[in-house]
């Protein structure tokens, strides 16, 4: 994984919330010893969010039961053939380089 660190605005861009409810959520993070905000290397004045250590690991838990969850709900119990060109179409999403490549499977 990279450096673990976004500007603020930019995570609110991503997961399409507003930059208010973002840096709140940020807080309660913080607060959790999950995040450090930090002024922007990018923007100085801007703040970014960093992934502690122990953020790190917290992720790393709980990413294998979410894969499990979003497996049940979306994708057990489709018929194989619409899902060969969605994994066409997620191979290609991943060689653009802009998401982690998963571990096995997906």
């Amino acid at each position: 994984m990279g450096a673990a660190r976004l500007q603020l605005s930019d995570l609110a861009i991503r997961i399409g919330w507003e930059r208010s409810r973002v840096s709140h959520q940020v807080l309660r993070m913080e607060a959790r010893g999950l995040v450090e905000r930090c002024p922007s290397s990018a923007d100085a004045r801007a703040t970014d969010a960093v992934l502690t250590s122990h953020g790190r690991d917290a992720l790393h838990r709980a990413t294998p039961g979410h894969a499990a969850l979003v497996k049940r709900m979306f994708f057990d119990g489709l018929d194989p053939d619409p899902l060969a060109p969605l994994h066409t179409a997620l191979d290609q999403i991943l060689a653009r380089g802009t998401l982690p490549r998963p571990s096995g499977r997906y």
